[in-house]
């Protein structure tokens, strides 16, 4: 989309103002598409992104299950209102962490495999 989106702009450079997403490939063309700061200043945005991507919602829809097994298992097991809720919120907390850290893990495992064509401009 990048690309696409550099195509656009060689042919109509006027159209500029109207794009939110960067036009360059490479990676922090691709980063700033995506939402997440590379400026190394932390941003709410960058934060929270990896929750609207579909692994990230996955997660959470996976957290979620494990949390309802854990409320459910406590009350298997007899414990009171607050006891199933309490482990319930525990056992969503747990698989949130570990599944975001696994996620996390295995993207940063790959580097950038597609050479660009379309650079960033040096600031």
């Amino acid at each position: 989309m990048n690309r696409l989106r550099n195509a656009y702009l060689e042919m109509h450079p006027e159209l500029e103002p109207h794009f939110i997403t960067s036009p360059y490939d490479d990676l922090p063309g691709a980063m700033q598409t995506l939402g997440i700061d590379t400026s190394g200043q932390q941003r709410l945005g960058s934060v929270f992104h990896g929750f609207i991507s579909l692994p990230g919602m996955l997660t959470v829809i996976v957290a979620a299950d494990a949390g309802a097994i854990g409320g459910l298992a406590a009350l298997g097991f007899g414990a009171p209102t607050a006891g199933v809720l309490a482990a319930g919120a525990v056992a969503f907390a747990v698989a949130l962490v570990l599944l975001g850290n696994w996620g996390r893990r295995s993207v940063r495992r790959f580097g950038p495999m597609v050479e660009p064509h379309f650079p960033s401009p040096k600031k």
